[in-house]
């Protein structure tokens, strides 16, 4: 389990957040996912190549839509996202897959406070089991699964 890390900051002088403040957010909020992500590979590595394989990250809209007060979480997001994305290019010949999961209402706003735990568990179990195909960015919504979003300027991976 990882945990998610903000700095408090002045919403409207972002530019006054402390190095030392975003370096030990990205710390939590990204490198750890790195790390997590380097031993699922070791492990994936040592499963039989007919168990599905899929490291999930909860993500949210924070890496596409900024909002000030959230900067280092956003800048977090934004980071473990590119990440994501580049460990399921990197591994998808080996049958490894990489998911950054974002709950989205209907219109492809944010869930934010709204989220649902039983959405969560559905979209993770569907992507844990690896019978559909869904690109890395796998924004899903409650009660529909993946959808995908034309506010997503994002690659397909």
């Amino acid at each position: 389990m990882l945990a998610a890390a903000n700095t408090a900051i002045d919403k409207k002088n972002p530019a006054a957040l402390p190095f030392s403040a975003l370096s030990k957010d990205l710390a939590i909020n990204t490198l750890s996912v790195l790390a997590a992500a380097d031993e699922a590979v070791k492990s994936f590595r040592e499963l039989p190549k007919d168990v599905p394989k899929a490291f999930i990250y909860t993500g949210n809209i924070l890496n596409i839509n900024p909002i000030p007060g959230l900067l280092s979480n956003g800048i977090g997001k934004a980071a473990t996202a590119h990440l994501i994305s580049t460990m399921a290019a990197a591994y998808r010949d080996e049958g490894f897959n990489f998911y950054y999961a974002d709950e989205r209402k209907a219109d492809g706003s944010p869930a934010y406070a709204a989220v649902d735990g039983e959405a969560h568990a559905r979209m993770y179990l569907q992507l844990a089991e690896g019978k559909e195909s869904v690109p890395c960015f796998a924004t899903f919504v409650k009660g529909v699964g993946y959808k995908a979003f034309s506010s997503d300027a994002r690659s397909k991976v």
